[in-house]
Parts: C-alpha cells; structure tokens; sequence
C-alpha cells in the first residue's frame, strides 16, 4: 500500500499499489500444472485450462499415447462401419485377434494422424491468420482435442469385450441409448479443439470458427448421414427384405405359423414333414429349420447333442452365449459363429419341451451383415409358432 496525503487536517489515504509500477512488490506466481488424475476432467470440461496448464509442457511420451488413442479408436471406428455396411470381417469371432489388430493399426495410425493430420492441422491455422504457428504445439493441440471422441469409443468396446462373447455378436445386439450417444463427442471433440486454437494461438475469430468448427461439424454429419444410409440401403444389394405385408401361414395337425410371402417352405425337400421337419428357403442367404419330435432326453441334452454336431460341421466355433426364450417358448438356447467354407456364420439353436409333450427344436443360420434384413421375418415366426393343435395349445 503507498500512503498519500489526506485533505486538509485529515488521515493519510491508502491506496493500492499496482506491482508492475512498484518492483519492490513481487507478482504472484503463474500457475503450476493441475495433478494428473485432473487432466481428463480438465480436457473434457474445462479445455482452455487444459491447453494452458498441461498442453505446452507435456512430455513426448504423453503426446504419443494421445495419438497411439487417437490410432485405436480411428481403427475400431472403421471395422465397426465395415460391419454395418454387411461386409465381413475375417475375425470377427475372436476379441483378442480384434484387439492385436486394432493395437497394431492404431499404432501405424498414430504415426499417420501425427505426420498428415497434423500437417493439415496446422494449414488451417495459417488460413485462420496464425503467421507461422509452431508445429509441435499444433500437433499436440490435435492429438489431444481428439481425445474426447477417442477415449468413449475405445471405453465403449472396451465394455463390450466384457458383455459380448465375440466382437460379431456385439455387432448384433440392440442399439441402446450408448451407441447414440457416442455421436455426440466428435462433435464435442470440435468444440475442444475450437478452444485450444483460440488458448494458445493468435488467430481471427470468425475465421477459426468457420475451419475448425463450422466445416468439420458438417463434413462429420454427412458422415453420419452417409452411413445411415448405407446401413439403410445396402443389404437390399444383397437380400430381399421379408414381405411382412403379404403373410403366408402353415396350418398341419401338429405345427401352426406365419411366414413373410417371399419366404418359402421347401416341400419338396425329402425330409420335409409338415407336422415335424420343415426348411425355410430365404432370399437371403440363410436358412431356418423347425423340427417337433418325441424325446425321452431332456431340453438341455437335445441342445448339447445340437451343438456337437454343429462344432463337426462348423469351423472356428466361437464360444457362444446362452439364452432361454424363443417365441412364447421356455427352454435352453445357444449362439455362436462359426465358418462353413470360409464363410463367417453364426447359429442360433433352441430347444424346449412343449406344454403337449414333444420337444421343440429350432435352428437359424446366417451371415451376420444379414442379420438386421432377417430379424423381422424371424421374428414373425418365433411369435406365431405353436406346437400342438390348429388352435394354438403348445
């Protein structure tokens, strides 16, 4: 404080004393950077702290997992839309192949990420009016930003790993509110990376907002957009869509059900029985079979008996998950992937002994990249069968 003379007769005033105009006063300590358990806080949350406290000084090894993160979750991203758009993917049955392959990738992904996306990073600086940005600084303001899109994803299938049997059936389970969600962060990745040009570089605003904010959001919602429609559109190339419109139905002494009109029951095959043995023709490339037999054995024998022999048939047999309904049915179920002649595939079995006796045993066989074209006339049928009279009584 500097005391300066009061009015006439007064006190002496005191007043502030600016420490830039007084060096006898010392300034206050820049901050420190944040522990380390708050980075990830900090990144998603509070970016423009994050890009001034721990981006500048962050050691190289650090800058390397970001784009080793980035790599990993560039290569789940491509196999997971290789899998909506149908296309088969040669280990898909196994998650430690998947992840050996994706660890492998995403480390040449780095070192590309690192080399061209940085490059590219740093163009737009210079159009965003930056003069001659430094490159390391750019480059890691990039690989860092990418962060919060990269690590949900890899989290995600780190979950599934754990949930799923095989990275095929995670493909085939039911969308949830996660798998939505996850559309959000490349756009919350843009806003961080928004933030740390406008810390730590000189640039005109409208201009930075346009090239790292405006145009990247759009360019990643035709993306999307793109993509939904080729998960839209592109299994038809291949298969017909169950005709639910024009249903057929299966009436004999012993089985009732519905069917899709361009599915057909294949009659003339030898084994065809219309109370006991019947075979499903799909446009698709797949196949359906519904047997109703006597058995002494129980539901759980059948199914084990079942799966033997598909293991002989089979190549590369997944383990497999478990299930107990099918239809209006109570039982044991099994499914899993397999390749017959080179061609991934997965199986679904269930067996149970119905209310009027017989066992009841069911096997659906498909590729997976068909799975979301088959699954209404699937469905159709596992809700409508029943075993026993014309009436419905299994």
């Amino acid at each position: 404080m500097t005391e300066l003379p009061g009015p006439a007769g007064g006190e002496p005033q005191n007043l502030p004393v600016d420490p830039i105009l007084d060096p006898e006063t010392p300034a206050a300590p820049p901050a420190g950077p944040p522990a380390k358990v708050l980075w990830p806080v900090l990144l998603f949350f509070q970016p423009r702290a994050f890009f001034e406290r721990v981006v500048p000084g962050a050691a190289p090894m650090l800058v390397g997992a970001a784009y080793w993160i980035y790599g990993i979750a560039g290569s789940l991203d491509r196999l997971e839309k290789q899998r909506m758009k149908g296309k088969e993917i040669p280990f898909d049955d196994s998650w430690p192949i998947v992840w050996g392959f994706v660890l492998v990738v995403g480390g040449i992904g780095a070192v590309l990420y690192y080399l061209i996306g940085g490059w590219w990073y740093r163009v737009r600086l210079k159009w965003c009016g930056a003069g001659e940005p430094d490159p390391i600084l750019s480059r890691r303001v990039y690989g860092f930003s990418s962060l919060v899109w990269a690590i949900p994803f890899v989290l995600y299938a780190m979950v599934g790993t754990f949930r799923y049997a095989s990275p095929a059936e995670a493909a085939l389970a039911e969308a949830s509110w996660l798998d939505f969600a996850l559309l959000a962060f490349p756009f919350w990745s843009l806003w961080t990376s928004h933030t740390g040009v406008r810390t730590l570089f000189w640039v005109r605003p409208v201009l930075a907002l346009v090239w790292f904010l405006v145009l990247p959001a759009a360019l990643y919602a035709a993306g999307i957009a793109i993509v939904v429609l080729a998960v839209a559109s592109g299994p038809l190339q291949d298969a017909e869509r169950p005709d639910l419109d024009h249903l057929k139905r299966h009436s004999s002494d012993r089985l009732f059900f519905e069917y899709p009109g361009n599915w057909r029951i294949e009659s003339e095959d030898e084994d065809y029985d219309p109370n006991a043995n019947i075979d499903f023709d799909c446009p698709q490339d797949a196949t359906m079979n519904v047997l109703v037999y006597d058995s002494e054995s129980t539901a759980e024998e059948e199914l084990d008996e079942a799966i033997e022999r598909f293991r002989n048939t089979f190549a590369d047999v997944s383990a497999g998950s478990t299930f107990s309904t099918w239809g209006i049915y109570s039982g044991s179920g099994w499914e899993a992937t397999g390749k017959y002649k080179a061609v991934t595939c997965r199986i679904r079995l269930f067996v149970a002994r119905t209310q009027v006796g017989p066992i009841l045993q069911v096997r659906e066989v498909y590729r997976p990249g068909d799975e979301r074209v088959l699954k209404p006339g699937f469905e159709r049928i596992r809700r409508t069968l029943r075993v026993g009279s014309r009436a419905g009584d299994g």
